[in-house]
């Protein structure tokens, strides 16, 4: 009997595969098309457990040690497009994923942060991975459904079709007395910059709601609502509230940003806005509300 993760397609054909690799290749990590093209087949192999993400082959693919780069802030990195010190660490970069993607369902983006990377073994390195690293779950034999991004994907992606990505594609940490995280870092990202639309965070997800005509935006956390809205306020009670009461500033274009609190385990917003007991009960929540607000739109 098939499991609710083996229904899930990952990465399935689609006219936006050849559309996300090409916009991959082009914005974010600038190598040529075959080599974005392989790390999305080693994706898919290792989430249909093809491939063990422990093999050197799969490692050598999406990790490029930064010494091996003459210089990774100069015109040969493949970062070039986004401003990268000497003194960075920890430097990830998330390729968008898609799930069930079809067009004959509704179409959802859902976005995040940014390609958290922590551990010594990755300090010197550029890696490549998947927003919330979905694509490994199922081969390294954990507990799909205790898993609450999962959860929340799968769920959707039921019903829906459902793309997933960063509101920032790369992440480092900045080694200084500050040792700040990038999106801390004013060279690396400024919403209230002059030209805040021609930020290339702005112009990646810009270019991405292009491709996936998305019948709504789905958010966690604070950033995306900061950088993808016009709104100054982050305070989910308010942000709650203008969800249920279809505020027109929670637009992108004409398409609706539904906004929600993080999964993640430092985020106590969720659980006393919805309700509920304990974080694990939070996808559900989330889904339910989508759900209603798509129904009356």
């Amino acid at each position: 009997m098939n499991t609710n993760s083996d229904l899930i397609q990952f990465c399935n054909d689609h006219l936006i595969k050849l559309q996300i690799i090409e916009m991959v290749q082009s914005l974010i990590y600038k190598t040529n098309q075959g080599k974005v093209a392989r790390i999305y087949k080693a994706f898919e192999d290792v989430y249909y457990n093809k491939q063990n993400p422990d093999d050197k082959d799969y490692h050598d693919l999406i990790e490029t040690k930064v010494s091996g780069i003459k210089n990774q802030i100069s015109e040969c990195s493949p970062l070039n497009n986004f401003e990268i010190s000497e003194r960075d660490t920890h430097i990830g970069v998330d390729f968008p994923t898609w799930f069930n993607f079809t067009d004959n369902k509704p179409k959802l983006m859902l976005v995040g942060i940014d390609p958290l990377r922590t551990g010594e073994n990755l300090k010197d390195k550029i890696s490549i991975g998947t927003p919330y690293n979905i694509h490994t779950l199922k081969n390294l034999g954990k507990n799909l459904e205790s898993n609450l991004f999962w959860k929340l994907i799968s769920g959707l992606a039921k019903d829906y079709s459902v793309y997933v990505t960063d509101t920032f594609k790369v992440f480092f940490m900045e080694e200084s007395d500050l040792n700040r995280r990038s999106y801390n870092c004013p060279r690396f990202t400024n919403p209230d910059s002059d030209n805040w639309e021609e930020e290339i965070h702005q112009k990646i997800f810009q270019n991405e709601v292009d491709i996936i005509s998305p019948d709504a935006i789905i958010t966690l956390g604070r950033k995306p609502v900061q950088w993808f809205t016009s709104l100054k306020t982050t305070k989910f009670k308010e942000l709650k509230k203008m969800v249920e009461d279809r505020d027109e500033r929670l637009l992108r274009g004409s398409i609706p940003i539904l906004a929600f609190p993080h999964l993640s385990g430092l985020s106590r917003n969720g659980k006393e806005l919805y309700g509920v007991g304990k974080r694990k009960e939070l996808p559900e929540q989330y889904i339910s509300t989508i759900d209603t607000y798509l129904r009356k739109n």
